[in-house]
This record gives structure tokens, sequence and C-alpha cells, in this order.
């Protein structure tokens, strides 16, 4: 399997230190658990956190949008040829996203689609807007989308179900309120439906999560409201890691 890449992430880090470099953790040796950084080359990302990122169906290339560094939301699309850890810049045509802060993204077909984000100041320019990169033409596009669509947001979780026909959006914030909601978009029609779970958080303790001694699984709980986690389908369950509030 060599190296292991999520689909999708929210955040992350591209050389932190301006290395560039990509941590790769084998999955398929004796060396389990020990990470190493291949030196990157060719037209390298510059430093930002914020970003995200979606590898595609291949495994092969793995896409990096946006971000943010210094006072600047960015932009940018590179995209990592994984066999060779070789970066390029993309230059695609298009209005690409202007809230690229914290917002998601995952790849379908031969589409990068992407959802909310932030400008700067963080939480001034929100956005809800779906935007796609049409990867064939290397163009972008604004989507107009139907239904009973989130609100402006940035932090959130953006996760592409199994099928490729539709997309998850969980949690965020607007820079004072903290979210978890729950919504998903049909990619096929570009149409928002927000989920409601059946759930009894009383039952449970009130508090949507548990400390380190919780550590059986509960079942009807909502996750406390939340921003820069990460979430990741696993067959139909929806899982989601980490992420807080101040």
């Amino acid at each position: 399997m060599g190296s292991h890449f999520t689909r999708q992430r929210n955040g992350g880090g591209i050389g932190g230190s301006g290395s560039g470099s990509v941590g790769c953790l084998p999955m398929d040796t004796v060396d389990v658990g020990r990470w190493s950084y291949p030196p990157a080359r060719g037209e390298i990302p510059s430093n930002r956190s914020g970003h995200v990122s979606a590898l595609d169906h291949t495994g092969n290339y793995l896409y990096t949008f946006g971000g943010f560094h210094g006072k600047e939301c960015l932009q940018d699309l590179h995209r990592l040829h994984v066999p060779t850890n070789t970066w390029e810049r993309l230059q695609p045509s298009g209005q690409p996203p202007t809230s690229s802060a914290s917002s998601g993204m995952v790849h379908v077909g031969h589409t990068l689609v992407c959802f909310g984000g932030s400008g700067f100041p963080f939480g001034y320019s929100n956005s809800c807007a779906v935007h796609v990169l049409d990867l064939s033409s290397l163009s972008w596009r604004l989507v107009t989308c139907c239904g009973d669509a989130p609100p402006a947001r940035y932090g959130h979780s953006f996760t592409l179900c199994e099928g490729g026909e539709v997309a998850v959006v969980f949690g965020g914030t607007t820079g004072v309120a903290f979210m978890n909601d729950l919504y998903a978009l049909d990619l096929t029609c570009w149409r928002w439906t927000r989920l409601h779970a059946n759930v009894n958080n009383e039952e449970m303790g009130g508090h949507g999560y548990g400390g380190e001694e919780d550590v059986a699984p509960r079942r009807n709980m909502v996750p406390s409201p939340r921003y820069r986690h990460t979430a990741e389908l696993i067959g139909s369950v929806l899982w989601v890691l980490g992420g807080g509030r101040p």
C-alpha cells in the first residue's frame, strides 16, 4: 500500500519549517509507526496553515489549495505526484474561492469541490459557497445549489461518502458561534439537506464527548460544537476526531 494519505483533510502542515515536505507513514512494512520525510522536489508550496488537501482516486496525486500565511489568504493550487514526491503549481482559469482559509475540499471524479472557508480577518468574510475545479480544463466555477444550505462557516469538516455522490459537512464556526450541525450535499444535483440525528444527550450525561476515562462506545450522542476537527467516513459511519473551541 505504500504511504498512507487520507482523502480529505482540513488544515495540516505543508512545510511549517519551510521545507515543503510531506510526512509519510508506511503502513505495509515492519516500520509501522516510524515517520519519514523524503526530499520534496519541484514547485514547492510556500509556508501556510488552514489549507485543504484531497487525494485523487488513483492515489497518485495529492491536491492542495489555499490556506493562510501572515495576514494573507492564499488562492494557489498545487499538486503532489506521490510516487516521486514532486510538486507542481497549477494555474487554473476562472475565479477561485476567495474565502480560502479553513475551508473544505473533496476530490470527485475529475473535479475538486470546495465548500466554505474564511478570509482575513477570520470570521468577517465567511463563505457558504460551493466552488468546483474541473481538472480536465483546469477551470474554476461557482455552483448554484438548492435545498436547505448550511450557514457560512470555516473550520468545518467536508467528507466524501462512499460512492462519491454525497459529501457531508459537520461543525465549524462563524468566528463567534461554534456548530455541531450536519449537512449533506448531493453532488449529482447540488442539493443540500440538513440531517437530524435521533439523540438524547441527557441520558448520556449531556456532554457530547467523553474524557480520558470514557473509552466505551456511546450511541445517540451529538458531538459537542467544535471547529478544526477532522472527519472520516468508514463504511457507513462518520468518525469525528478532535477539534475544539476557545
